[in-house]
């Protein structure tokens, strides 16, 4: 019997995505119609556990971790929006370069 200890659990990441052009791999994406979402949960509970190891684990304990994962969630989103929009104002401005 593994027990799930919440230091050790990794913020879950697909694994399966296509063949993109050139042979290079496209990145994972929760967001693709071709996701299998429940294969993804069950691959998960394979690699960290049952959740039934969860049983002994008090309500607010499993809150914390919620919280936990949805704050590294929101963080990670605004890095992610915040440097898209960083790549994009230098874009335009190698265009404009390019224009001028």
């Amino acid at each position: 019997s593994t027990e799930v200890v919440a230091e050790n659990l990794e913020v879950p990441r697909p694994v399966c995505c296509k063949k993109g052009r050139k042979g290079k791999i496209s990145p994972p994406s929760f967001w693709d119609a071709d996701f299998d979402s429940l294969g993804f949960i069950e691959e998960q509970f394979e690699k960290h556990g049952d959740p039934a190891s969860f049983s002994q684990t008090t309500s607010e304990e499993l809150r914390k971790m919620s919280l936990s994962y949805q704050l590294r969630g929101t963080m990670l989103s605004y890095l992610f929006s915040t440097r898209q929009e960083l790549e994009l104002i230098e874009a335009n401005n190698k265009m404009k370069v390019i224009d001028d």
